[in-house]
């Protein structure tokens, strides 16, 4: 039984990283996970530096016009 369960592991090992690090999926837009995951992580360190969070076009014209871009702190992120 334990012969077996060594082989069970070894076999979905190999699965799981062929699954994660090189079968595509359409619901991640063609990526692996992997791969969306490092993209994900990079898209998060690029929106902040510094420790300032970087608001982009998007947040300020989703406030309804309440919050407004300084220019002091769009100029951090130039």
């Amino acid at each position: 039984m334990c012969l077996f369960s060594e082989y069970a592991q070894q076999k979905i090992e190999i699965w799981r990283n062929e699954y994660n690090s090189f079968r595509l999926h359409s619901s991640l837009g063609g990526l692996t996970p992997d791969e969306f995951e490092r993209q994900a992580k990079n898209k998060e360190r690029e929106k902040v530096r510094n420790g300032v969070f970087n608001l982009d076009d998007h947040y300020y014209a989703s406030s309804g016009g309440i919050l407004l871009p300084s220019g002091h702190y769009t100029d951090m992120f130039r």
